[in-house]
């Protein structure tokens, strides 16, 4: 939260927020602090208008799950003029769907950020990958995940995210340097590996 509010506080255009609403169209389950209707107040407030309904909140506001998002709206003090999203801005924000889509038990969402061709990790390929993250999910309960220190790095239409996964459940916790590969496919990215 902390890091949109200072992303809008610089100067937030529609498109940013078209951004944020393609990504998160609509309140997750376990958005307990409704942090989705936090976002698009701000937006409201510093845009001055009413972009969306907000989402209500059934029950009380406690902390959401750490989720490292940033660089949602870059502006650079000395360019007034509205910039096109980096290749690292679309690296960012497919992580960022993958990671809700995971959270939120999204398979349909989780596997499109996938490349359906090429896709290897573990010995697997995506068929028995998304069957492996299944199974996963069946088998535990209370899962959260955070990541942090995220790098992102590409050169032309191969790119690599490197960071620090926490990840918790009710039968499994733990922490360490994950690497997704993606390359980039017709206009989208897609993570074609997974090193943990």
């Amino acid at each position: 939260m902390a890091d949109y509010k200072t992303a809008i506080s610089k100067k937030p255009t529609k498109d940013a927020y078209d951004d944020f609403i393609k990504y998160f169209p609509a309140k997750k389950e376990n958005d307990r602090g409704n942090v989705r209707n936090q976002i698009i107040l701000a937006f409201e407030e510093k845009i001055g208008k009413k972009l969306a309904t907000p989402v209500a909140v059934a029950e009380p506001i406690a902390a959401a799950p750490a989720v490292t998002i940033t660089n949602l709206a870059q502006d650079d003090a000395a360019k007034q003029e509205e910039t096109k999203a980096t290749p690292k801005d679309d690296v960012h924000n497919l992580m960022t769907k993958w990671l809700t889509s995971w959270k939120s038990g999204d398979m349909k969402t989780y596997r499109s950020c996938y490349d359906e061709s090429n896709f290897q990790s573990k010995g697997m390929n995506l068929d028995a990958w998304i069957s492996y993250k299944e199974n996963v999910r069946k088998k535990s309960n209370n899962i959260n995940i955070s990541i942090n220190n995220l790098q992102i790095s590409v050169n032309e239409n191969i790119a690599k995210a490197v960071f620090t996964q926490e990840y918790s459940s009710s039968i499994l916790k733990d922490k360490g340097k994950k690497t997704l590969e993606l390359r980039k496919i017709g206009a989208e990215w897609k993570i074609c590996r997974e090193i943990m």
